[in-house]
């Protein structure tokens, strides 16, 4: 195993290698630490850009969870759909408020299916309004 020579500095009088391992912990931990701070407050502040489709919406929220996860922060679904709903263009207001209205909320995989199909009815929808103003 090697150290990067910016580690070096910091484990150089070690004398054991429990001191060795708890000063790079240390070193990494801080990292770690700054990492979740930044995923967190970019997950809580996400939200849908105009013109982006809900599935670009969804990777988006689902990367930085992903990322969480990776890290050892565990986001849980229920947490994912308020993001995710919390995010969502005007567009979608009576969605979510038809929801709301619903006596169990979808977890984040049935939420994401359920916006997709609310997508594609709005597309129809926009189609339909287009056709009878053209006439």
């Amino acid at each position: 195993m090697s150290v990067q020579d910016k580690i070096i500095p910091h484990i150089r009088n070690c004398d054991m290698s429990k001191k060795t391992w708890d000063v790079l912990k240390g070193l990494y931990e801080t990292k770690d630490a700054n990492r979740v701070l930044f995923l967190k407050t970019k997950l809580m502040s996400i939200k849908m850009e105009a013109n982006e489709g809900v599935s670009k919406y969804i990777s988006r929220i689902k990367d930085l969870t992903d990322n969480l996860a990776a890290i050892g922060e565990k986001v849980a679904s229920t947490d994912q759909v308020t993001i995710a709903l919390k995010g969502l263009l005007p567009d979608y207001k009576v969605f979510i408020s038809a929801l709301a209205a619903r006596e169990k909320p979808p977890n984040f995989v049935d939420l994401t299916g359920i916006l997709l199909q609310v997508e594609e009815m709005m597309k129809i929808m926009i189609r339909m309004l287009k056709v009878q103003i053209s006439h």
